[in-house]
């Protein structure tokens, strides 16, 4: 098992749907020599996670998981949370939450600890391809710290931020943001598919473009200047793109993305206020 600071970390994982399924792959990637207990109330997920490393096993109860776990992770859906009664942890337990909507102030009255830790991965963890906003509360230590960095990099890219107002912001932007992305390629291919391709090709053609696209913004760099300057090298005076670029200003395309996106942190403010 390996050693931090003087301290042999056994990882407890509260949950163990799609995301504590990732979370339970990625740790036994970053520390394969440390335990790893699991708890859900559907037993059966717990046991088949179980089974891919011999350094895992299910707890009988959630009592035994917050025992025996250093770093308990809650990974359930906020209303299952609510249900849990009150535990006292002890002093020293780190709880990292990636629960959507729940403070530290909740977790901190369930659990009677202060040392947490709040974090809202995405989808696209699973891949190492996620982006990750996270805070903690003052009583998390560097070294504490830096273990679940280790293992939020896994997962891709993660951001700390010094307040946890920022993570219902982070909710609207990357922990939502997949689902912007997909939607709008799904109205590109329709609309291709309207112009008389097939949806092969259809699909094929707006894949390749979003991909070749991607490229084309990681080259110069990403920020809004450069963007605009690759829309400019596109854009023939007179042309098509001028013509499609004019119709989404004229329709306040950019109003609309930035409603949308505001409508979905308005629901996150919601949501911490129905499980808070």
């Amino acid at each position: 098992m390996k050693d931090f600071g003087g301290k042999n970390i056994t990882f407890g994982i509260l949950g163990c749907g799609t995301m504590g399924g990732i979370l339970f792959r990625v740790i036994r990637k970053a520390f394969p020599d440390n335990r790893v207990l699991l708890y859900d109330k559907n037993s059966k997920k717990g046991f088949i996670l179980s089974k891919k490393s011999k350094l895992a096993c299910v707890s009988e109860n959630i009592h035994e998981l917050i025992k025996k776990s250093t770093i308990l992770i809650l990974a359930v859906k906020p209303q299952d949370f609510l249900k849990i009664e009150k535990v006292v942890a002890e002093k020293n337990k780190l709880i990292v939450s990636i629960m959507a909507g729940v403070s530290i102030k909740s977790i901190a009255r369930k659990f009677k600890t202060k040392k947490i830790i709040r974090a809202m991965p995405n989808m696209a963890s699973g891949f190492s391809s996620g982006v990750t906003g996270w805070t903690s509360t003052k009583y998390v230590s560097e070294k504490e710290k830096d273990i679940i960095k280790d293992v939020f990099n896994l997962m891709g890219a993660s951001y700390y931020f010094a307040s946890e107002n920022k993570i219902n912001d982070v909710t609207a932007v990357s922990g939502s943001g997949p689902a912007y992305f997909l939607y709008t390629i799904i109205c590109f291919i329709k609309s291709a598919i309207k112009l008389g391709f097939s949806k092969k090709e259809a699909l094929n053609l707006v894949k390749d473009t979003f991909k070749g696209s991607y490229v084309l913004a990681n080259k110069v760099g990403f920020s809004v200047k450069n963007l605009e300057n690759l829309i400019k090298q596109v854009s023939s005076k007179g042309g098509t793109t001028e013509v499609a670029l004019k119709f989404f200003k004229k329709k306040k395309f950019e109003k609309i993305w930035e409603q949308s996106v505001m409508s979905a942190f308005k629901r996150a403010v919601e949501l911490s206020k129905k499980y808070n």
